[in-house]
């Protein structure tokens, strides 16, 4: 007689995870942007991100932070920006977001302007 597969437990409940909620190891994250984890060090030693550590030190990245690097990335991979310069432009966008604007449009409009070959200023 074969022998039955253990069911896997239920869920109770439905899991709420937070968007501050750091979840994403750096292997992960890097793997989600395509890009190398080396990168990841680098915009958090220039202060582009801060990500949370556990009580061992391990780096863990939240959905917010994932947001924020893809926007890091296209800033410094998309449109050559530096990491200086992409330091002032993410601050400017936190200003433009405590105004009520989308700064993500905004860039996004940015991008697709320098891709068409546009001069941006």
């Amino acid at each position: 007689m074969p022998r039955r597969r253990k069911e896997p437990p239920k869920l109770t409940k439905p899991v709420n995870i937070d968007d501050d909620t750091p979840i994403f190891t750096p292997a992960v994250v890097a793997t989600l942007l395509g890009i190398d984890q080396r990168k990841l060090r680098a915009y958090e030693l220039a202060g582009l991100i801060q990500p949370k550590r556990t009580s061992k030190g391990r780096r863990m990245y939240s959905r917010n932070d994932l947001k924020r690097l893809e926007v890091v990335e296209l800033l410094a991979s998309g449109l050559g920006v530096t990491q200086p310069g992409v330091k002032v432009i993410m601050a400017l966008m936190e200003e433009i977001d405590k105004a009520g604007l989308d700064s993500k449009e905004i860039v996004r409009r940015l991008i697709e302007r320098r891709q068409q070959g546009e001069q941006v200023a």
